[in-house]
């Protein structure tokens, strides 16, 4: 895959048939991603992006993914060149 698909190969195998909508989560500030994304995912939206230019995006990543678990699908976008596709593969 490209590098910008290479970043969201569903690592938890969750379906993605069953989403018709991706949240793409770009932020000034990353303080309150946590609670955007939990909502995003108690509304139904489980397929999810927080885009490289958000401060601390691979923090975010990390933190959702732990919380959150299998009831989402995370991608990174913004991503422009492999050693972040492998950092934020790694990150969840």
């Amino acid at each position: 895959p490209s590098v910008a698909n290479a970043a969201m190969i569903p690592a938890n195998r969750h379906d993605t048939q069953r989403s018709s909508v991706v949240a793409v989560i770009r932020a000034d500030s990353s303080d309150q991603l946590l609670d955007v994304a939990r909502a995003l995912a108690d509304g139904g939206v489980t397929t999810m992006e927080v885009t490289m230019t958000t401060p601390n995006a691979i923090r975010v990543i990390e933190t959702v993914t732990d919380a959150l678990g299998d009831r989402i699908l995370m991608g990174v976008g913004t991503v422009l060149d492999p050693e972040t596709v492998r950092i934020a593969t790694l990150a969840g």
